[in-house]
């Protein structure tokens, strides 16, 4: 038997991004002003003791949760921006 997958549309992709992106922020409990000014604050602050970027992401787990997040809403911000403009 042969299950066929409709694709979704940009628009039902769009939707779905967006709905994704408003998960994430919920479980993290931080909308994107929140979470960007958290990693601007930890970047700064790290960068006045001399510690790189690569070093506060390994040794700072509140760090990296932060920005793992913040890295993949913008990649779907990214996408939803290319879809749109497909539109």
């Amino acid at each position: 038997m042969i299950i066929k997958i409709k694709p979704e549309t940009p628009e039902q992709v769009i939707a779905r991004l967006k709905s994704q992106m408003a998960a994430i922020e919920a479980e993290q409990y931080m909308i994107r002003g929140a979470r960007e000014a958290w990693l601007v604050l930890m970047e700064n602050m790290a960068a006045d003791q001399g510690v790189t970027q690569e070093v506060l992401y390994a040794a700072n787990p509140f760090y990296k949760k932060i920005k793992d997040a913040d890295t993949l809403i913008a990649d779907m911000r990214e996408e939803i921006d290319e879809l749109e403009d497909q539109l």
